[in-house]
């Protein structure tokens, strides 16, 4: 069975909040996702790459605007190989440390230029929602406190795995 989270990020993906702040944060959301399976508050060495597993199809290149699919058959062997490899990177790496020479047009990017088919970010905190009984984000009210108290705007990631 697959597992279904809701992952809320920091538009800055450099945020790391206080211990104050991330009780602060866990306060506004418990309410609106009771009955999820689990609520996490998870803080990284550096940004890393907040993915929506399953969802993630497609990348879109910044420079030239091709898309790039990710699995097969409609993805060629040399972009899977290439987003292996900048799979390896993200792993070793933080992701704002990662560029990446897209295939379509030999540009060198940073990771955090890239664009995906579902919503994605790079981000050094998050709040992970397991199971959420909703399939929707916080009210638009909490999301509007949740940047008060983060002191910038949150993004929502669903992830699929």
């Amino acid at each position: 069975m697959s597992d279904n989270y809701l992952r809320i990020i920091p538009a800055d993906e450099n945020l790391v909040p206080s211990d104050e702040v991330v009780a602060q944060v866990l306060e506004l959301i418990a309410p609106a996702f009771a009955g999820a399976d689990e609520i996490l508050s998870k803080r990284h060495r550096h940004p890393v790459f907040i993915d929506p597993g399953e969802g993630l199809l497609v990348v879109l290149c910044p420079a030239c605007d091709a898309r790039l699919p990710l699995r097969a058959p409609a993805a060629p062997a040399a972009v899977r190989e290439w987003w292996s490899l900048l799979a390896g990177d993200l792993a070793r790496k933080g992701a704002g440390d990662v560029r990446a020479t897209m295939p379509c047009c030999r540009k060198l990017v940073p990771f955090s230029r890239l664009r995906f088919d579902a919503p994605a970010g790079v981000a050094a905190f998050e709040i992970s929602i397991l199971n959420p009984p909703l399939a929707q984000p916080p009210s638009p009210e909490v999301q509007e406190q949740l940047a008060a108290v983060l002191g910038c705007p949150v993004r929502f990631v669903w992830a699929r795995y």
